[in-house]
């Protein structure tokens, strides 16, 4: 079966790319082998890294979820999780319902996270791809709504990245721009087919808070 061919592929529906912005190539998303980003990889290769953030008490968001696949490995490890993605389409790697749908802590919400404004944060915000993929442009104000989601001591928030080289940016800038921390970024040059993956794992720093409103006010 030949590659599937989408032609524009934006993790935020809702955003229009900016005038200048090339959509993905036709053909490069593989959706039928997109599993060999999969699971078994995932916990061989970046679990190491990040799982002592995931505690039994813990409440995980999932933002960009895809399948549901990262928000079921958590179930089992965690209180609950969320998981957040715009797509329902499994063949276009969204939400798949029968992978999720017999887990009583896994919680699917189906919109756009710019549009999320829940009644809790999240001791872990889990981004797996989804940040990197933003054009240049929305990174700023995705970014800022991310903190949003975290608790205000020990929360961390999570990026596993590849080296998208068409939207290449600054994370160091990202970080001075919001005075975050960030506690540790790791190659993974093993990852599957993105050679030069990484993780970032970052926290609030002390003079960020978020309001009640959902907002930060940063000092």
């Amino acid at each position: 079966m030949p590659k599937q061919k989408v032609k524009e592929l934006y993790t935020i529906p809702s955003w229009a790319p900016p005038n200048n912005a090339q959509p993905l190539a036709e053909g490069s998303l593989d959706v039928k082998n997109a599993k060999g980003y999969g699971m078994p990889m995932f916990e061989e290769y970046i679990w190491p890294h990040i799982s002592s953030y995931f505690k039994k008490q813990s409440e995980v968001l999932d933002v960009g979820s895809g399948t549901g696949r990262h928000s079921k490995f958590f179930s089992s490890r965690v209180k609950t999780a969320t998981a957040i993605d715009h797509c329902t389409e499994p063949q276009l790697g969204g939400y798949d319902q029968k992978l999720i749908k017999d887990i009583s802590n896994v919680e699917f919400v189906n919109m756009d996270f710019m549009n999320y404004y829940p009644q809790k944060r999240y001791d872990v915000v889990f981004l797996s791809g989804s940040f990197y993929h933003l054009f240049q442009c929305y990174k700023d104000k995705a970014f800022k709504k991310l903190l949003t989601f975290m608790k205000q001591n020990n929360s961390v928030l999570i990026l596993v990245e590849g080296p998208d080289i068409t939207r290449p940016y600054c994370l160091s800038s990202l970080l001075e721009d919001h005075s975050v921390t960030l506690l540790k970024k790791v190659p993974i040059p093993q990852f599957g087919p993105a050679v030069g993956s990484t993780v970032s794992v970052i926290t609030l720093g002390t003079n960020v808070k978020v309001k009640k409103d959902g907002q930060l006010n940063e000092t």
